[in-house]
């Protein structure tokens, strides 16, 4: 947590004072320093406003030592609007002291300074200036991170995202929008750690779950933890055992560590539960063709062009599931002994694979009529099968696209 996440959103919090009377010496000095720190900056006297803080903060540091008065609402309070001003004087004043005494250890101190005291105040003698400083953070920061998503700067957003975050938690309440919101701009701007945090807690909380799972467990496959991701889904499917994201995220996983019956039990699940779904049967039928299971692989990639005559992907993997196929054959016939009885019989299968593939390839150019990849296959395709004519007729469509 970096220091700048809080100084530029507080600037909003200046104007709030509490003018109480005050209890003990050096919480009385501490909270009249604080008052002529604020006049000073008001008037855009930074030095004089320089001077103040620091004299306040040597009070407050002093009150807060003292057994009598550390444990005091009135000291956690102006320990808290001391330690917070202190680096927002800084970046005003661009004052290298100042910035140095701001060390995130002092901002946190603040924070935490100031929940306690909203805690504490059982008479409220604080807790609606408090209050009304983190409300005020809160709407600007969120304002500011938006604006700063938008321009695609997903660092700084996520940062003053964070600010909302816990400020809010000053006063009790949790920010889901900007949890979740900071999890996305941290997400962007790859820092994945930090959206993996952000993501599981918008998840624990119910923030637009399962989907917050699903990019929880994203964020760890992004840090190369697989195997903690495919746990994570694991845990979330428990709560959600019928999403189909988290299935899918599931074989995802599975199919990346190359653990593919995982992601056929998987996928067969998903389909039992959403039959009309054509990009599960894609997925299987891929599953299918690594794992070497030809009639299956065929039977999923056809059910998905049922689905969708027009479903691009499953019917060029047809095709070139049928390529390959014949391809393996031709290999193997071609590493038969001279006067094998298998060989010829292997060899057509194979030249009648090829052809099974021609009429799927062709529709896939259909589908898209500039892919030169499936226009050379289909040359040679065409002269594997001894049709010199549509062999040429690709050949020629390459070339015009390449001129």
């Amino acid at each position: 947590m970096k220091i700048v996440k809080y100084s530029v959103a507080l600037i909003a919090a200046v104007g709030l004072t509490t003018g109480a009377v005050a209890q003990k010496k050096n919480e009385t000095n501490a909270a009249m320093d604080y008052q002529s720190y604020e006049k000073a900056l008001m008037s855009q006297n930074l030095e004089s406003a320089k001077k103040s803080i620091l004299s306040a903060k040597e009070w407050i540091d002093q009150a807060a030592e003292n057994p009598e008065t550390k444990e005091s609402v009135k000291t956690l309070y102006y320990k808290g609007k001391i330690y917070i001003g202190i680096p927002m004087l800084g970046m005003m004043a661009n004052d290298d002291e100042l910035k140095a005494l701001a060390t995130e250890e002092l901002v946190k101190d603040g924070i935490g300074a100031l929940k306690k005291s909203y805690e504490l105040d059982t008479k409220a003698r604080y807790r609606d200036e408090i209050k009304m400083m983190a409300v005020m953070v809160r709407e600007q920061s969120i304002r500011e991170g938006v604006k700063k998503f938008q321009e695609e700067d997903y660092a700084q957003a996520s940062e003053l995202f964070e600010t909302s975050v816990v400020m809010l938690d000053v006063i009790g309440q949790t920010d889901s929008l900007a949890i979740y919101n900071l999890a996305l701009a941290a997400d962007r701007s790859k820092n994945y750690e930090k959206a993996f945090e952000y993501y599981d807690k918008a998840a624990q909380i119910g923030y637009n779950v399962p989907v917050s799972f699903t990019l929880a467990s994203n964020a760890l496959r992004e840090l190369g933890k697989d195997d903690e991701a495919l746990e994570y889904v694991k845990k979330a499917r428990l709560k959600y055992p019928n999403d189909q994201d988290l299935i899918i995220q599931m074989v995802n996983i599975a199919l990346s560590s190359g653990d593919n019956q995982v992601a056929e039990a998987s996928l067969n699940d998903a389909i039992a539960k959403d039959p009309n779904n054509k990009q599960l049967y894609f997925a299987v039928g891929t599953v299918y063709d690594q794992l070497g299971k030809k009639e299956e692989a065929v039977a999923a990639f056809e059910k998905a062009i049922q689905l969708d005559p027009g479903y691009e992907d499953a019917v060029y993997s047809l095709g070139a599931h049928y390529v390959n196929l014949a391809a393996a054959q031709f290999e193997e016939a071609s590493k038969m002994k001279l006067g094998d009885p298998n060989y010829e019989s292997l060899k057509q299968t194979s030249e009648d694979n090829y052809k099974k593939a021609i009429p799927y390839l062709e529709r896939s150019l259909e589908l898209n009529d500039q892919n030169v990849e499936v226009m050379n296959t289909l040359f040679q395709l065409y002269r594997k099968i001894g049709d010199s004519a549509k062999a040429l007729e690709y050949k020629k469509r390459m070339d015009e696209i390449k001129k």
